[in-house]
């Protein structure tokens, strides 16, 4: 079995494998774990896999270690928008919401990590948790000036309720464990208050709020909607990436029995509008790369979430490829439940979709094969008509924008301009397009 440094090492060194490249700008974090991130940055560096890197620490420790690994370093004053930030965390929720401010740099982590397109965390899986305080002390760090006060206030915020707040004594990187007699310093000349926790934090991003709203409070250790993935390194050795917002309530179900931790698109303080690559089927493939999609009933969950993705790949077997969509496959429409049938006469009437015939969706809405008698609803609570042509549509993305503009119309399975590459499976093998 690992050893929890070499746990750390391993996903300091994934971080910067996975998600540095020559010419970016890089938040370093600080921390016993991050450390091994800026190593791996400096190994590549002086390797000469990377180059033309500028790194931005976020603490003295950490910009004396960069400094002696021979990374060029500046500050935000410089440069306000980061490629990437890779730090640590000491504790990490379901929603990704996190703890830092252990090693006492948690104002400085934060205004860099804010400023990062990436922010990719780095654990071992001793620091994931249902919820966060338990687990480990939410620091926040406050002025020197009259700071019982400010401390008192603090532990008395409705929001962290039934906390117990101490003030940090020692090294300010020294976590909650007192190691010496005279408050704990910041790098920015401030102390540390530490609240200890029995059960979760009811909302985080309401206590950060309260938090950072408090006079004589300068930050907190409350990290909400900023993380963009996070690499966690399992006693086993493994490593898991967690980025992951399913399309539809089949494959979120199938996800959880997988442990695997789930976000969305939706929640207010979510950074997740941008993802790094989404991955699914199609019912039909153009040589154009244009899809149909909707088979399964998950067209606009599925549309909207792989629209944010840098990259879309379509993954399917040859069957599924042709020479223009319409006839392989019949072409879902979402539509809404009032006057379905009006809805459903629009659509046949579309210039862009002549000679298609509309049908109701009848059964599950996974299946445009009729299974039951009663209308198909989505997750959405919507119904799907489907379109059946004999032809290939003329112009798909035509089609794709008539069928927006028509009212009662959802969404539809026409997925026009959006797929980097398809996987796709043959008799000989695999192959990929482009």
């Amino acid at each position: 079995m690992a050893t929890q440094d070499e746990l750390k090492k391993q996903v300091g060194y994934k971080a910067v494998d996975d998600y540095v490249e020559s010419g970016m700008i890089v938040g370093l974090g600080t921390g016993s774990t991050a450390a091994f991130a800026v190593e791996r940055v400096g190994e590549k560096l002086k390797s000469g896999e990377l180059k033309d890197i500028i790194a931005i620490p976020t603490s003295i420790r950490t910009k004396e270690q960069a400094e002696g690994l021979g990374i060029p370093l500046s500050t935000l004053d410089e440069y306000s928008n980061l490629d990437v930030a890779i730090d640590g965390a000491d504790e990490v929720d379901p929603d990704l919401n996190l703890v830092k401010g252990g090693g006492g740099a948690l104002l400085r982590e934060k205004m860099v990590e804010v400023c990062a397109k990436k922010f990719i965390v780095i654990v071992d899986e001793s620091k994931l948790c249902d919820g966060l305080g338990p687990g480990f002390p939410l620091p926040v760090e406050i002025t020197p000036f009259c700071w019982e006060h400010t401390m008192r206030t603090v532990a008395g915020l409705p929001s962290v309720a039934g906390c117990e707040a101490k003030l940090r004594l020692g090294s300010a990187a020294t976590g909650s464990k007192p190691d010496g007699d005279e408050p704990a310093i910041t790098d920015n000349g401030n102390y540390i208050v530490d609240l200890f926790f029995t059960s979760p934090i009811k909302d985080a991003v309401k206590a950060a709020e309260e938090l950072k709203s408090t006079v004589g409070v300068v930050d907190h250790g409350l990290f909400c909607g900023i993380t963009t993935a996070v690499i966690i390194a399992g006693k086993d050795g493994t490593l898991k990436d967690i980025v992951c917002i399913p399309t539809s309530v089949r494959t979120k179900e199938q996800a959880e029995e997988l442990g695997i931790p789930l976000t969305t698109l939706g929640t207010p303080e979510s950074r997740f509008s941008k993802l790094d690559v989404a991955i699914d089927g199609a019912d039909a493939v153009d040589p154009a790369l244009n899809l149909i999609k909707g088979g399964g009933g998950a067209l606009f969950r599925e549309k909207i979430v792989e629209e944010c993705a840098e990259k879309f790949i379509v993954i399917v077997d040859d069957s599924k490829l042709c020479d223009g969509l319409g006839p392989s496959f019949a072409l879902p429409v979402e539509i809404a439940p009032f006057c379905w049938e009006h809805t459903m006469r629009a659509i046949s009437e579309l210039p862009s979709l002549k000679g298609g015939k509309p049908v109701l969706r009848l059964g599950s809405s996974a299946n445009n094969q009729p299974d039951g008698d009663e209308p198909a609803v989505t997750d959405n609570g919507l119904y799907i008509v489907d379109i059946f042509f004999d032809e290939p549509i003329a112009d798909a993305p035509k089609a794709a924008a008539e069928l927006k503009a028509t009212c009662g119309v959802f969404e539809h399975g026409l997925f026009c301009g959006m797929t980097t590459s398809v996987i796709i499976a043959g008799k000989d093998g695999i192959s990929q397009k482009p």
